[in-house]
């Protein structure tokens, strides 16, 4: 997936070093391509849905090429695992995952939607991700 690097000398959200930003994936693209991307945007008017990946540049692309992608990779995984086939009423499905790795994804995905958070309230967060 190619990077753009959008800011230069920026310091990354996820490894704090000064360095050129890149744009990513709030949630992974692999899981938008199984479904139709629906983003919250807020307007002058309030909140609308919008049909695009969510993307936001906050990370260099040591990290959005390294342990970021590997986080996502881990979602695709599960995505084609389970995620893919429409369960039924009455379908059994035993959903095995890697606590550690889906929290981490979670906490993720939770950081980047959610930009109202300021980088000095959450310094603590790269520690779980």
């Amino acid at each position: 997936m190619p990077e753009s690097s959008i800011s230069a000398g920026r310091t990354c959200a996820y490894c704090g070093q000064a360095s050129d930003l890149t744009n990513e994936h709030v949630i992974p693209e692999c899981f938008q391509k199984t479904f139709e991307p629906i983003t919250t945007a807020k307007t002058p008017t309030g909140e609308k849905a919008v049909t695009s990946a969510l993307l936001i540049g906050d990370v260099c692309p040591h990290c959005n090429n390294g342990p970021l992608s590997q986080l996502d990779t881990y979602l695709c995984e599960l995505n084609d695992r389970y995620f893919r086939k429409v369960v039924r009423a009455g379908d059994c499905v035993r959903f095995e995952f890697n606590f550690d790795l889906l929290l981490r994804v979670l906490l993720k995905i939770g950081f980047h939607y959610c930009p109202a958070i300021t980088r000095t309230e959450s310094t603590g967060w790269r520690n779980r991700v």
